[in-house]
């Protein structure tokens, strides 16, 4: 016996046995509609021609769709698979798209709509543009991804256009990539690149227009291989498991070049948002050497999107807001590197969950304090300048077991570090973590740079250093380690 969902209880029920009032209010339903049917023996009309399939809009935003099984002026019954009815007063339904029977449903596409607004930040923490992200679909069900970006560079604006068209299931369709440059002074337009690309089978054709020529190519176009909005959009939305890696072959318009790129879905965290705790997952990608990583929230939004990794941030905003970013004059975050007071060497913090918390000569300590970790990068104090890496490392672990109760040193090994030779040490102790005394892990890398001998210690409950490993590797990938590169504030090409 069918099961019946009821749309304003929201709940399955199955009927009781039947009583003559259950049975009657059915029987008249139907002498209604067995009222207004044409007569016996005359022609139907073509508004009198059944419908068995309707997608039915709620005011509630859901949509839902099935067989028509039973409708009046003011209710409509619809059959979901073999045993379920679900029933709806009409007044709670904005709009009914009815189809044929032999007219099949279109495929749902693997994307939700979207349309968002973000501000760039850069390096210092400034306004430098503003990002308009949609995600669209068409009637027949086609995906289209749009970026409009705008920002300012070395006296110039620089806008950029890009489009994708992908089917249903995200097969790709066409891309287009349209950016200029403006000079600030006079708004005339200094340089000028569109490219259009088109899949033609097992081509892709490739159409490039600039001030000055245009040029015609033909790709080789194999299945499976995807545009780059559609790809990261799709990672968003449907996420792989955590720790899990997938790589896909991508034209990259914008490049203008076939590339493979790594996507993977990070950890969990939570993150203060306008003065409240929320949870993001992290996804993460590979541009060339970067990485860079997103926050997206858990209605699929994103909440920060790195652009050329901690130097150039997009951060959500409203429409409003980021429409006037060219009028904020005051920085929106703080500074992504921080340098000691001689400025002699520093680090870039990898995310906002990071901040600044001790500075002194010849040492840098920064904190999270959600996670109760921290990192400090710091001269070696004390130590004969003419010992080899390998003893100066001795060294620290002697002293990393001096201050450390419960000290076990677990692992130690030669690894590189900014590509220099260094010496990784591993180890657990027990520490206090807030009012408790909990194990703690430690990660120790012994490096020398510009006559300097150096450490970067890596510290955090045992718990939350899975979580925090991605933040630990950033870090330590992007060390300044040399004063010529840290007397620049910002670094507008990102950590070298």
């Amino acid at each position: 016996m069918p099961r019946r969902l009821s749309g304003s209880q929201s709940q399955v029920w199955t009927p009781p046995r039947p009583t003559p009032q259950r049975v009657i209010a059915p029987l008249l339903a139907l002498l209604s509609l067995q009222a207004v049917s044409p007569a016996a023996g005359a022609a139907p009309s073509a508004a009198a021609t059944p419908v068995v399939h309707a997608v039915v809009q709620l005011r509630s935003g859901a949509t839902i769709e099935g067989a028509v099984k039973l409708e009046t002026e003011d209710y409509l019954e619809l059959r979901l698979g073999r045993d379920t009815l679900v029933g709806f007063d009409k007044a709670r339904i904005v709009a009914i798209e009815r189809r044929d029977a032999a007219a099949p449903a279109p495929p749902r596409a693997a994307l939700d709509e979207r349309d968002e607004w973000f501000v760039l930040h850069d390096a210092q923490g400034n306004a430098v543009g503003c990002l308009h992200a949609t995600v669209t679909i068409d009637a027949d069900r086609c995906v289209r991804l749009a970026e409009e970006w705008e920002f300012r560079e070395e006296g110039h604006t620089i806008g950029i256009t890009s489009l994708e068209v992908v089917t249903a299931d995200l097969r790709p369709v066409s891309c287009f990539y349209h950016e200029r440059r403006r000079r600030q002074v006079d708004a005339q337009t200094s340089q000028e690149r569109l490219v259009r690309a088109t899949v033609e089978g097992e081509e892709l054709a490739v159409e490039t227009s600039t001030l000055l020529d245009r040029t015609r190519r033909r790709w080789t176009w194999r299945e499976g291989m995807r545009f780059p909005l559609a790809a990261l959009e799709e990672l968003r939305q449907h996420p792989p498991p955590t720790g899990r890696s997938i790589e896909l072959a991508l034209f990259d318009p914008a490049r203008e070049e076939m590339l493979s790129r790594r996507f993977a879905g990070g950890v969990r965290r939570r993150i203060d948002l306008d003065d409240r705790e929320i949870e993001v997952r992290e996804v993460s990608y590979q541009v060339q050497q970067q990485v860079n990583v997103e926050w997206v929230d858990a209605s699929a939004r994103l909440v920060r999107r790195e652009v050329n990794g901690p130097c150039l941030v997009a951060v959500r905003s409203t429409e409003a807001k980021a429409a006037r970013w060219s009028f904020i004059d005051r920085p929106l975050s703080p500074m992504a590197l921080v340098v000691d007071p001689a400025r002699h060497f520093g680090l870039w913090l990898p995310n906002p969950v990071w901040r600044e918390a001790a500075l002194e000569e010849g040492s840098i300590t920064v904190a999270a304090p959600q996670h109760d970790a921290s990192v400090r990068f710091a001269v070696i104090r004390d130590i004969d300048e003419d010992l080899l890496l390998d003893s100066i490392a001795e060294v620290v672990a002697r002293r990393l077991g001096l201050g450390r109760q419960g000290w076990q040193l677990e692992e130690r090994s030669a690894v590189q570090v900014r590509n220099r030779d260094a010496v990784r040490l591993v180890g657990t102790y027990d520490g206090p973590t807030g009012t408790r005394l909990t194990r703690r892990r430690c990660e120790v890398y012994v490096l020398s740079a510009e006559g300097r001998d150096l450490t970067l210690c890596c510290d955090a409950p045992e718990p939350e250093f899975p979580r925090l490993r991605l933040d630990f590797e950033r870090i330590r990938e992007s060390l300044e380690l040399h004063p010529a590169a840290v007397a620049v504030e910002s670094a507008r090409a990102g950590p070298r």
